[in-house]
This record gives structure tokens, sequence and C-alpha cells, in this order.
């Protein structure tokens, strides 16, 4: 499989979905615009949508990572990341 170009998800995330396809993971997914096509998309590809984020705009799941390897090449999806907990100091 080849690697995916940087801006569609970061490398050590990137390998960790290579290394471990059926971990359950949850993520970001940035997409150009949230629409009812891109949702279902996300959805037929296996992830559970926990939130919908309208400014970014971006969509936060919980799916397996080869469902998130699967996407990859969706022309919608701009990027990839982890979702991790942060806290305001």
């Amino acid at each position: 499989m080849d690697s995916p170009s940087p801006d569609t998800s970061p490398s050590p995330f990137w390998s960790y979905l290579q290394a471990h396809p059926q971990q359950s993971v949850h993520a970001i997914l940035r997409v150009t615009e949230l629409t009812p096509q891109v949702e279902q998309a996300v959805q037929q590809a296996g992830c559970h949508i926990r939130h919908r984020l309208r400014l970014l705009p971006a969509l936060a799941v919980v799916c397996s990572g080869q469902a998130l390897l699967s996407l990859r090449d969706e022309p919608w999806l701009v990027s990839v990341e982890p979702d991790q907990s942060i806290q305001a100091l």
C-alpha cells in the first residue's frame, strides 16, 4: 500500500493505522465540506460519526484503522488526525 501525501495523514498516526488495522481509533476527519454524501461515505466505510464540527468542517469518528485507511483517497478528505483530549491551562 502506498503512503498517503503528508496533508492527508500525519505519518506517526498513519503508521499506527497500518500496523493496527483492526484497532478501534478515535479520529478527526477534516473535509472540504460537510454534506450528506460525505457523511454517508464515512458511515459506509464503517465509521461511527460522534460529532459534526461545522466550523472546521470536520467529523469526529470512531472506527477501525482499516476503515480510515479505506477513505484516504477520497477527494473530499483534507486530513486525518487522532482525536485526543486536550486541557486548557
